[in-house]
């Protein structure tokens, strides 16, 4: 059975917005190894990732936080997944003008109270993306796929 590993995200524009295309390009053109899906944070449902194997969570950092479009999604869809996703594996990727620990730290919280397993360390970007930035976000989201698709996660 393909596993699959679903994107919840939100950016306006800008960096963010970039660093999510770098994704969806990778892991679109990778189906040997996960099935891929990127969903809008406004569209996603808990449904959504009580049918996958890894989630990664998008966000730009807002005033020290996840934008209010993530927060919307956790809002909306907490209870109904607390309980029901236990263990499955997330990993994160902020676009900041800092250090971005505010909006990392507050998804953690989140993703600890619904007893998700964090896999790999948060990518931080604060700057505009160099080509090492963006061979970065590749290799963080194929990280993802291949230990979702060889059950190391």
């Amino acid at each position: 059975k393909i596993k699959r590993l679903t994107m919840v995200h939100h950016s306006l524009y800008g960096k963010t917005r970039e660093m999510a295309n770098l994704l969806i390009d990778v892991l679109s053109n990778q189906e040997q190894l996960v099935e891929f899906r990127s969903i809008s944070a406004f569209d996603a449902t808990a449904s959504d990732i009580q049918s996958s194997d890894g989630i990664i969570f998008g966000t730009p950092a807002n005033f020290g936080y996840m934008s209010g479009a993530l927060k919307d999604f956790f809002d909306r869809n907490y209870y109904a997944l607390e309980g029901t996703v236990e263990a499955v594996p997330y990993a994160i990727f902020v676009s900041a003008s800092t250090d971005g620990t505010g909006a990392v730290d507050s998804i953690q919280r989140i993703c600890k109270g619904l007893n998700l397993k964090e896999v790999q360390e948060p990518l931080v970007l604060t700057k505009k993306l160099s080509a090492s930035d963006e061979q970065a976000i590749r290799d963080f989201g194929l990280t993802m796929a291949a230990g979702i698709d060889a059950g190391i996660f």
